[in-house]
Order: structure tokens, then C-alpha cells, then sequence
């Protein structure tokens, strides 16, 4: 028994030996293999006269069995086998056959087109077209969505978020950054308290680095050699450099010891913002003025480099503490405090690399718990409502430009799909028809043995190659096409940086494209292609099969114009929505209106040195020859966001419920110089001081919303705040404007005096106007508007009061609602664009197909003729074919475009998705276009010579 357990575990060891010699065998085949792709001349000749001697060797032993010279050719011919089959055996077996037989057919195919240059380059330009479309917009999928931050190791990162189910009002009284989420979905966000980062940083086993940086990022005025700029600050830790792994160009990165609040205040600039400054090496070490305060510039970061946040480019980074110090310099916390000691103020993003084997959910299940010991001390009761901790990936940056353009790029690639899908249905048709032109040549190789699959496999490496000459030409078209589209989707009001590239992600995208349509629009083509009745194609009598082929090239026309129409319709609905944004009611007077800010509240001006500055610039500006009228406010009517605020309607608000409005701080003589009406009572103005009674101006949908339509003048709206009840008295009703959004509708608005909002605010001590609005959008109506002689006169006055507070965002207001309607612009142009090359495309499509037909038909054509048919009669016989086809594509098309155009409701504006104007349009243009691009072939049918046609063969 045991001798016999012995063999079976012999038997189950397995033979390591045997295992290695058969790997090394099969390593020595494949280089052999590979080997025998070069040379192959050389070892054909070698391999001929060795298979020479052998038959020799053969014919001399035959000989010598008496048999005469011919009978013993014959015999050791007939016992050695074919030479040239063995020969093929040899060569199949001594190299790669696959590739072999890949490169013949490639070279088979760049043969073919030679011989053929229009067909290649009508196919090569309608492919080009489509997959250059692809790929412009996968690149800016790629920019937005897809491409790793420029770090080290990226795949490391995380960032800490939090999650609650409503609002956690209990724990997050005052939130600086972004919360994102709806009522469905829950709130969420990555902002949290300085001391929480701290816990994080000290406390944690997860991360080797921890780092936080300002969730906002802030305007900021710089004073560089005597001049005003503008710059955009980000606050970070001092580890927020050394955990991303980012080195300085010049000079050194911000250090731990720099994010102390008593070490002087240092700043690292951006690369672009390096540029700005002159592009000096020696810049390391030079002090800059930041909002009237000395910053010393210590490095400049990498030109690739722009932070956590994709599109965004700030162009000074300082240190957490000193971010917190400017921030109290222009006004406390709610809680009265500042950044980095408020507990209570959750305004940090939280980053962390992980260590070496630790995941994320190791590193969640640790930093929860801390997490919420650290809410229950801020909250001993809890609430229902608490914030849960997460930690997601962040390896593509913070999401917020996904959350902007996400949705828009997607549906742009499902566009520039259909336009792909009709170049391909193009393409399958010429190949269709260049099919039955070489019909003969397929027929005869078929009967001298070729395997169909075969000569499948050729026709596929054809419609490849040319696939991929179409992607060559396709990667230049994408790059001007991407240009446009960065331009048009960094058109609007917000700053965006954002660089298209044709990395390697859209190269290879740019492949499975070609491959993917190669084997598309070829496959049919050569399956139809390579089944052939032989005996009747090598008599030339193919009008059966060239009959089904035209009937499936008809087939193919039909649904390119089905995809043309549902383009057509999307890009109808896309351009009358842009047009109605356009000519929308604003409530205002847009035309000759110049607009720019200035932030003086930045460089320490506060209180009634805030107006008075306003004042004496408003001043200033009037008198400059050709301006109208000058005004100013917080922000301006469209594009600058908007600020709501509640309050009680005395006589007319339930107790204890406010009214929710928008707060819109105005200067003298805004009324007048946007010509909106006061209807009723009077308008703001001069008379509106820190001492007289507190005034203010509703408009016409306050008043309709709240005090039901009633007289409103001499009534009054009250704030509480801080056990004191200011009020407001009512002077005058406006008429409606829209602010913010074009597609809002008109808010209910409370115009405040800029030398009065002090009393408006949560902060206001009653006989202490201690606050003034830090900064304004100034508003100057005169024909002038946009020359540069106008913008050099009000700079010059600027100077003069202040040379150290910059003007910023300077613009019409035609300009800014250009900007507003960015997204809404780029998508009319592009579905324009893509549906004129969609109908481009299908006309092309239809015109190879009827010309095929009328030259297939010529012979009839003339018999018709011969026998009195008129032209006219001929030309109605193909235009009724023509019809045919384009009339089942809208058949198709219609209902297609009818469902497909409900993904548009949430980018129409006043329309409904099937608007009957839209659709409409869409069919009679595709009618027209389409029945002149068919009108080309039957006129020239009309107008065949009889009897040339009866001889046509």
C-alpha cells in the first residue's frame, strides 16, 4: 500500500523538465518564424534548389531502374508531389503566415488604389471629416474628463468629502467652496474646518503626506513696478507642494515653515503669471504688493502645473495662514473670528496620498471614526442630519468642470457619431458599387480555388487602410477643428484654461475609430461582394447581383438621410433657442453700456472711504466728454451671479416668514443710465445718505408676489439682526429686469442704496454705517462704449485717484451676454456644422448612388429613348427613384428625430422638442438639397444619346 501511495504522488509531481524544454522549443519556433519574414528571397532560392536535388536524386535512381529520361521525370514528379505546393507549405510553416499574408494583402490594397485615386480620395476626405470630428471632441473629453493630474503618481491621491441627506444646518453653519447635490442625491462637499484638517494631518496611519488648500479661490489686487494688476490667489499648506511632488522652476516651493503666521508672507507664482512679470530668473526674492500688503515671491511653479482643479489658473499660491490673515483683514467670519481658529467655518479641502498598500477603504474606515469624534464634540446632541465622511479618488482633479461640461461633451460625441455612422453608410455605398466593377476579377479568382473568406479578409484590409488614411487625415482636421472648439467652450464669462492635445489616449482613440469603421462600412460590401454566381459573372451577365447590390446601396442612402434629418432637426432646435436667448426682454437697455470693476475694498479702503471713493470716481468718469450717464452697483444685470436675502413685509408676511429676494446694491443714477422705468414713486439716488431715512426700491414682481398687487410706496421691509430691527422704506417700483440667467425668470428685487446697505447686513450696530460694499461694477452709457479711446480716458482718471486699485473685467454688456450664452452658442454652431456635413455627406452618398443607377441603366435608357420616350419623361423616371430614396429616409428619419430630440428639452428655450417650425425646416431643406444632388444624374440621363446607349455594354 504504501509503495503504491508513492507512484500516485510521483505521478501527480508534475515534470518541470519536460515543461522547459517544450517552452524553449516553442521560443525557438516562434524566432525562427519570426526570421523567416526577412530574408525571404534568399531562403526561397535555397529552399528551390534543395527541393531540385531531391527530385534529381530521385529522377537518377528511377534512371537507374532502366526507365527511360521522360517516364522518369514523370514518375519522381509524380512520387515527390508538386514542387510549388511544397515549396508553399515550407514558407507557411518557416514564417508568421498571418502576417505574411497581412502585408501581401496591404500591399495589394495600396495597389488597388493607385489605380483608383478618385475613388481613395472621395473616400478618404468623407472619413477624414467624421473621424476629425471624433476626435476633436474626444479630445476635449479627454481634457475635461478623462486626463491625470500633471503630478506625481496621481493614482495615489484622494481627497475627503462629506455626504449628508439634507443640508447639515447644525454642524455646517458657514461654508466657503462648492456644495453640490439636490434634494434626490443629498448634499455634498469638500470643504472642511482648519482644525478637522489639522486632526487629519496629525492623527492619521494612511496617508505619508497630508495637505490642504482654500476651497475658493479669491481676486486680489497686485501692485508690480508702479502698475495695477489683477491676479487670482490660491490658498495652500505648506506640504501641499511636496505631497503633489511638484518642483519649482525658479527658486523653491512653499515650505511648512512658511505657513506660519508669524513668518513674513511668501508667495509662489505661476508660470503664466511669471511670464506676466517679465520672465526673469532673478524673480525669486522679489516682493510684489498684494491688496496693499508686502508679499515676497520665494518660486515659480511648472508651466504644466495648475493646481487640483482642472480649467482653473490661479496665479499666486500662499500660505494657508496668511490667506487666513487677508481674509480677516477684509471682514470677520460669522462667528466673528478668523479662518484658521473658527471651528465652525468649513472652507479647507482636505488631500491625502496613500501609503504603500493601504487602500481606500483602509484609509475611510480610519478617518470616519475621526471624523465624527470631531462632530460630536462640535455638537454633543446629535442631530438627525449629520455629515458622513467619504474619501474618493483624485487622481483627474477636483469635478467641476466635469459637472459643467460633462453632459455637453457627451451629447457633442453622439452628434459627431451620426455624422461618422453617414460618411461610413457613404462609403459602404461607393464600395458597393466599386464591387460590381470588380466582379470579374473576384469571379475568377474564386474559380481558380481562392477561399472566399480569403478574399473577404483582403476587401477588410482595403476598407482598413483606407479607414486609417482617413484617421491621418482625420488628426488634422481634429487639430483646427479643436481649436474652434476651445475657443468656443473658453468663451464664456468665467475663466477657463483648458488645453486640447493629441496625446496618446486620443491616438489611440483615433485607431479603434479607423479600425472600427473599416470593419463597418467593409464588411457588407465584401460579404456581398464575394458571393457571386461564378459562371454567370465570368459571362458578364451580373444584372441580378449588381441589381441587389443597388438595392442595397438604396438601403444605405436611406438611413444617411434619416441620421442627416434627426442632425437637421437638432440643429433647427439649437439655433432657434440661441436666437430667442438673444432676442430676449431684459428689462433693460443693453446697447452703448460699458462695464469693469473695482475691488478698492481689497486694498484696505472701508466704510464711507468705500463710497466716497465710488463717489468721487463716478465723478470723475462724468466728466469726461462723451459719456452720458455714469452709475455703478455690486454687479451688473446678466453674467455676475446674483445674492438673495430675506426680510420681513411689514403689514403683509406671516409671522415669523420672511420674504426671499434678490439684494441688488446700486449707486446714483443706475435707473437712468440702464433706462429701466420707475413706474411708480421715485428712483435712488444722491438724496440716499448714511444719515437720511433708509430707502429702497422694489420692482414690479416683488410687489405682485408679495403685497399682492397693492400700492407699496410708504411701506416698509425690516432685517433683525443682533436683538435690533432695521427698516427700509419703500420710495419706488421698478420694472422688471432679469439678473443672473437669461432662462430665469424675473426674481422679486429690493434695489438698496449703496450708502445705506450697511443696515442690511447681519453685522450692523445701530448708529455704526461701519460697512460698504468692497467692490463695484461700474456702468458708463455713451456711444463710446468699446472704443480704446474711452478705455484710455477712464483708466487715465482711475490712475489718478488710485493708482494701486486695478480695473478688472472690462466689457460691454453686449459682450457679456455673448459670454452668458457661451455654451448655448457653441452648441448651435457645432449641430449646425455637423448637420451641414451630415447633409454634405448623404448628398454625395446619393449622387454616387443614382449616377451608379442611371449607368446601369443606360442601356434601357436608350431603348426608352429609341422608342419615343421623351426627356422629360426620363428625367421624371429618375427623380421618382430619387424620391423614393429620400422620402423612406424621412420616413425613418422623423420618428427617430422625434425621440432622439426629447434629449435636448433641458438645452431649449421657449420650444418644446418637436417645435412643428424646427422639424419642418429641417425636412424641406433636406427635401431640396437632396433632390438637387439627384437632379445631377437624371438631367444627365435625359440627355444620353440614344443610340450610343444601345451600344453601351
Amino acid at each position: 500500500m504504501r509503495s503504491i501511495l508513492v507512484l500516485n504522488n510521483n505521478r501527480k509531481q508534475p515534470n518541470l523538465k519536460g515543461c522547459v524544454e517544450r517552452l524553449v522549443s516553442r521560443l525557438r519556433v516562434l524566432i525562427a518564424r519570426f526570421k523567416g519574414l526577412f530574408a525571404k528571397q534568399e531562403q526561397d532560392r535555397e529552399l528551390h534548389e534543395e527541393l531540385q536535388a531531391h527530385l534529381e536524386m530521385l529522377v537518377e535512381e528511377n534512371r537507374g531502374k532502366g526507365m527511360p529520361e521522360d517516364e522518369a521525370r514523370r514518375a519522381a514528379r509524380v512520387h515527390f508531389g508538386g514542387i510549388t505546393q511544397t515549396e508553399e507549405i515550407y514558407r507557411e510553416a518557416r514564417g508568421l503566415h498571418f502576417v505574411q499574408t497581412f502585408l501581401q494583402d496591404l500591399r495589394y490594397a495600396v495597389r488597388m488604389l493607385r489605380r483608383a485615386p478618385g475613388f481613395a480620395a472621395v473616400v478618404v476626405i468623407s472619413l477624414a471629416l467624421g473621424i476629425g470630428a471624433n476626435t476633436a471632441i474626444f479630445s476635449a473629453i479627454d481634457a475635461v474628463m478623462l486626463r491625470m493630474l500633471p503630478v506625481e503618481d496621481p493614482q495615489q491621491l484622494v481627497m475627503l468629502e462629506w455626504h449628508a441627506s439634507k443640508w447639515p444646518q447644525k454642524y455646517v453653519e458657514d461654508l466657503e467652496g462648492s456644495s453640490f447635490g439636490n434634494e434626490h442625491d443629498g448634499q455634498s462637499s469638500y470643504s472642511f474646518t482648519y482644525p478637522q484638517y489639522q486632526q487629519f494631518k496629525n492623527q492619521n496611519h494612511v496617508f505619508s503626506s497630508t495637505f490642504a488648500f482654500a476651497a475658493n479661490s479669491d481676486a486680489v489686487n497686485v501692485g508690480v513696478d508702479g502698475r495695477a494688476e489683477s491676479a487670482v490667489v490660491q490658498g495652500v499648506s505648506g506640504s501641499y507642494f511636496a505631497g503633489l511632488g511638484i518642483q519649482a522652476v525658479v527658486g523653491r516651493t512653499i515650505l511648512p515653515e512658511d505657513d506660519q503666521e508669524s513668518a513674513p508672507a511668501t508667495a509662489v507664482v505661476s508660470h503664466s503669471f511669471w511670464r506676466r512679470l517679465g520672465g526673469s530668473r532673478e524673480v525669486a526674492g522679489k516682493t510684489i504688493i498684494v491688496n496693499g500688503l508686502p508679499v515676497i515671491i520665494v518660486g515659480v511653479a511648472p508651466p504644466d502645473f495648475f493646481g487640483l482643479e482642472p480649467g482653473s489658473s490661479p496665479d499666486l499660491f500662499i500660505p494657508l495662514t496668511k490667506y487666513s490673515v487677508e481674509q480677516a483683514r477684509q471682514g470677520p467670519t460669522y462667528n466673528g473670528l478668523t479662518f484658521v481658529t473658527d471651528p465652525k467655518l468649513w472652507w479647507a479641502g482636505v488631500v491625502g496620498r496613500l501609503l504603500p498598500g493601504v487602500s481606500t477603504q483602509q484609509a475611510q474606515a480610519e478617518l470616519e471614526v475621526m471624523f465624527d469624534q470631531n462632530l460630536n464634540a462640535m455638537v454633543p446632541t446629535p442631530a438627525p442630519i449629520k455629515p458622513a465622511l467619504r474619501i474618493v479618488p483624485v487622481k483627474q482633479g477636483l469635478d467641476s468642470l466635469r459637472r459643467q461640461f460633462s453632459s455637453s461633451l457627451l451629447l457633442l460625441m453622439m452628434m459627431v457619431s451620426a455624422v461618422l455612422l453617414i460618411a461610413c453608410g457613404n462609403v459602404a455605398a461607393l464600395l458597393l458599387t466599386r464591387a460590381n466593377a470588380r466582379q470579374r476579377e473576384i469571379a475568377v479568382r474564386l474559380s481558380l480555388g481562392a477561399r472566399r473568406t480569403r478574399l473577404v479578409r483582403q476587401l477588410l484590409t482595403e476598407s482598413i487602410l483606407l479607414a486609417c488614411c482617413g484617421g491621418l487625415l482625420g488628426l488634422i482636421v481634429a487639430t483646427w477643428a479643436g481649436r474652434v472648439l476651445l475657443a468656443l467652450l473658453t468663451s464664456g464669462r468665467a475663466k477657463i484654461e483648458l488645453e486640447l492635445h493629441l496625446d496618446f489616449q486620443v491616438i489611440a482613440f483615433t485607431a479603434i475609430v479607423c479600425i472600427v469603421s473599416g470593419i463597418l462600412f467593409g464588411l457588407a460590401p465584401a460579404l456581398r461582394a464575394t458571393r457571386l454566381d461564378l459562371l454567370s459573372s465570368l459571362k458578364h451577365l451580373t444584372a441580378g447581383s449588381s441589381a441587389g447590390r443597388f438595392a442595397t446601396g438604396k438601403i444605405l442612402v436611406a438611413g444617411q438621410v434619416a441620421l442627416c434629418l434627426l442632425l437637421l432637426v437638432s440643429a433647427g432646435l439649437l439655433l432657434r433657442t440661441l436666437k430667442r436667448l438673444q432676442a430676449q426682454e431684459l428689462g433693460f437697455n443693453r446697447q452703448n453700456l460699458l462695464l469693469f470693476t473695482v475691488r478698492p475694498g481689497l486694498n484696505g479702503y472701508k466704510g464711507t472711504q468705500l463710497d466716497d471713493y465710488y463717489l468721487e470716481l463716478q465723478r470723475r468718469i462724468q466728466e469726461i466728454p462723451g459719456i452720458q450717464t455714469v452709475t455703478f452697483s455690486d454687479r451688473n444685470a446678466i453674467g455676475a451671479g446674483s445674492s438673495s436675502t430675506s426680510a420681513v413685509v411689514i403689514g403683509y408676511s406671516d409671522e415669523g416668514k420672511g420674504a426671499d429676494f434678490y439684494r441688488h446694491v446700486v449707486g446714483p443714477d443706475y435707473f437712468q443710465a440702464l433706462s429701466i422705468p420707475i413706474r411708480l414713486g421715485r428712483a435712488l439716488g444722491e438724496q440716499d445718505t448714511h444719515s437720511s431715512p433708509l430707502a429702497v426700491v422694489v420692482n414690479q414682481k416683488f410687489v405682485d408676489k408679495y403685497m399682492h398687487g397693492d400700492n407699496p410706496l410708504g411701506h416698509e421691509i425690516a432685517f433683525s439682526a443682533r436683538n435690533h430691527r432695521t427698516q427700509f422704506q419703500i420710495v419706488g417700483v421698478a420694472s422688471d429686469v432679469k439678473y443672473a440667467r437669461i432662462r430665469d425668470e424675473v426674481p422679486p428685487t429690493v434695489y438698496f442704496p449703496h450708502t445705506q446697505i450697511f443696515a442690511a447686513v447681519g453685522s450692523y450696530k445701530p448708529g455704526d454705517p461701519g460697512f460698504s460694499w468692497p467692490f463695484m461694477t461700474f456702468s458708463i452709457k455713451s456711444p463710446r462704449a468699446g472704443q480704446s479711446s474711452l478705455l484710455a480716458d477712464i483708466r487715465r482718471e482711475l490712475t489718478a485717484l488710485d493708482k494701486n486699485v486695478p480695473m478688472v473685467d472690462v466689457k460691454t454688456e453686449t459682450q457679456v451676454i455673448s459670454q452668458v450664452l457661451f455654451l448655448d452658442r457653441t452648441f448651435a454652431a457645432l449641430s449646425s456644422a455637423f448637420g451641414f456635413l451630415a447633409l454634405l455627406l448623404a448628398c454625395v452618398g446619393l449622387y454616387g448612388t443614382m449616377a451608379y443607377a442611371v449607368a446601369r441603366k443606360t442601356n434601357e435608357i436608350g431603348i426608352r429613348m429609341a422608342l419615343g420616350a421623351e426627356r422629360g419623361a426620363i428625367l421624371g423616371m429618375v427623380l421618382r427613384e430619387t424620391a423614393m430614396i429620400v422620402l423612406t429616409g424621412i420616413a425613418v428619419g422623423l420618428p427617430t428625430a422625434w425621440i432622439a430630440s426629447s434629449l435636448l428639452k433641458t438645452r431649449l428655450f421657449g420650444l418644446t422638442p418637436h417645435d412643428p417650425w424646427s422639424i419642418g425646416l429641417s425636412v424641406a431643406a433636406t427635401l431640396l438639397v437632396t433632390m438637387i444632388a439627384g437632379y445631377i444624374p437624371a438631367r444627365r440621363a435625359s440627355r444620353v444619346d440614344p443610340m450610343v446607349a444601345l451600344r453601351y455594354e
